[in-house]
């Protein structure tokens, strides 16, 4: 779900409908730091921008302000300036990133599966060219490794 009103945003936040576990471990792992530690790591305004831009598909500055009622400005100066603010939302961004790309390993195969079944039961010559396209570029790359060209 993509919304852009603040208001069904929160609605669907508060739901849980949109948010990712990724996200909640992240809220949860601030949570519990701030209980460990006796005192608070992120007010509530904060949590609600955090989560905002932790479950939000397309999430910008500026809706997370809204949503947690302060102005843009402060939700950038948070992210920028704001240690604790910053390392959930970076932690929770490198997270992202590693689960894609393992998303995308993941996938490889079946790609290749679904390239050999097509230059295999329909001859597709398009699929053909560009498994063959993909080789040469990928031997070219372990050429000039090999070379330490790069």
């Amino acid at each position: 779900m993509n919304t852009s009103n603040p208001i069904e945003r929160k609605e669907s936040v508060e739901m849980g409908l949109t948010a990712s576990a990724m996200a909640r471990d992240s809220l949860a792992e601030a949570r519990r730091l701030e209980l460990g530690e006796e005192k608070e790591i992120l007010s509530d305004v904060q949590r609600q921008a955090l989560e905002w831009l932790l479950t939000g598909e397309g999430a910008t500055v500026k809706d997370a302000a809204e949503f947690a009622g302060v102005a843009r400005s402060t939700v950038s100066r948070w992210l920028h300036s704001d240690p604790a603010f910053s390392e959930i939302y970076e932690a929770w961004r490198e997270q992202q990133l590693k689960t894609n790309e393992a998303q995308m390993v993941g996938l490889e195969a079946s790609a290749l599966d679904v390239m050999g079944e097509a230059i295999r039961q329909r001859r597709d010559l398009r699929a053909a060219e560009f498994v063959i396209k993909q080789m040469m570029a990928r031997r070219k790359k372990d050429g000039a490794k090999g070379r330490g060209d790069e």
